[in-house]
This record gives C-alpha cells, sequence and structure tokens, in this order.
C-alpha cells in the first residue's frame, strides 16, 4: 500500500483574496487556490493523489514559501520565478504542464503593467475592507 503524502498548508492575505499554500515536505508547492474555493482545491488533490492519499497539516511558511508569495504580492515580482513545485499525474502531463508555465512567464505584461495592477487590487482592496467595517 502507497504512503500517505503528507502535505503542508498555509495561508496568505492577499490583495486579490486570501490563498492557500500546500506544500510538500521537501519544499515543493503542490497547490495555491484561494481559500473560498476550498472544496475545488480538495478535489483537486484526490484526483492526483486518491481519496486517502494525503493529509492536509497546518504549517506556518512552508519552506519559505509564504514569504516568497508575500514578497510577490508586495512587489517584488521575480519572487516567485524559481519556486520549486511538484504535480502529480503522469510524466507527460507533468511535462506538458512545465512547458505551459514556461509560456505563461514569456507572455506575462512587463512588470511596471503588473504592479500597476496589483497597487489597483490593493487599493480595492483597502476600500472594501474599509467600506465593510463602516
Amino acid at each position: 500500500m502507497a504512503e500517505t503524502l503528507r502535505l503542508l498548508i498555509d495561508t496568505l492575505d492577499t490583495p486579490t483574496g486570501e490563498l492557500a499554500i500546500v506544500a510538500d515536505r521537501q519544499g515543493n508547492l503542490r497547490s495555491l487556490e484561494r481559500t473560498d474555493h476550498d472544496e475545488r482545491m480538495r478535489r483537486l488533490l484526490r484526483l492526483h493523489y486518491g481519496a486517502a492519499g494525503f493529509v492536509l497539516e497546518p504549517a506556518r511558511d512552508p519552506s519559505g514559501l509564504t514569504r516568497a508569495l508575500r514578497a510577490y504580492f508586495a512587489g517584488d515580482l521575480s519572487a516567485i520565478d524559481r519556486l520549486p513545485v511538484a504535480t502529480g499525474g503522469t510524466p507527460f502531463q507533468r511535462t506538458v504542464w512545465r512547458r505551459q508555465s514556461d509560456r505563461c512567464r514569456r507572455a506575462l505584461p512587463p512588470r511596471h503593467r503588473l504592479r500597476r495592477y496589483l497597487d489597483r487590487l490593493r487599493r480595492r482592496h483597502r476600500a472594501q475592507t474599509l467600506a465593510a467595517r463602516a
């Protein structure tokens, strides 16, 4: 019988909402999802690793992934360039995912436009928070 994969989970408040960060014990990012889509994340983890193939354990900043993502949302857009990522699936599926990820990185807008977009998100989030408190 296969050993249960022990995954570490942390959360991070971002301008786009709270994120769930899931990592394995080797420090690889396994999943990144908004917490309001928690059921979808768990469903996808079950598809990749089986219903009894993994367990989520709370952890603070697993392998520095939370810190790197916090730096990204603070404006250091290169903070996520070298995050270690491990996905489930066949070797073919992982190869396709890796190539697609590389294409997406090359298609990103220039950093100054992305930085302005993040600034707008922060202002909107701040305004929504203030409105909710009123």
